[in-house]
């Protein structure tokens, strides 16, 4: 299976559903922000998303947030605008199934 493909799979199988307007209307700050070694700054991400407890390993194995909060696993989403399936980290884990 190709890589595109496989992205594909991850994303129907393991992102459940978004969660961005939730997250904003609930967290003031904080938690959810990445912190970027080479410019020495916080993130803000752009989108959360609930993800599986395998691709939450997997993104965290990445440098990804992914944060355990309200029973959910909250990916920290930095990218946003394109599918789920064309971002980097998820082409990535693609590549080394």
């Amino acid at each position: 299976m190709n890589t595109n493909k496989m992205a594909q799979e991850i994303v129907k199988n393991d992102v459940a559903s978004c969660l961005t307007t939730m997250v904003t209307q609930m967290v003031e700050g904080g938690a959810f922000y990445k912190y970027d070694e080479e410019t020495e700054q916080w993130e803000e991400p752009l989108e959360f998303w609930d993800v599986s407890d395998w691709l939450k390993k997997k993104l965290r194995d990445k440098g990804e947030n992914v944060v355990e909060e309200f029973g959910l696993n909250i990916w920290c989403r930095m990218t946003s605008g394109q599918a789920i399936c064309m971002d980097y980290v998820i082409q990535d884990i693609a590549k080394e199934i």
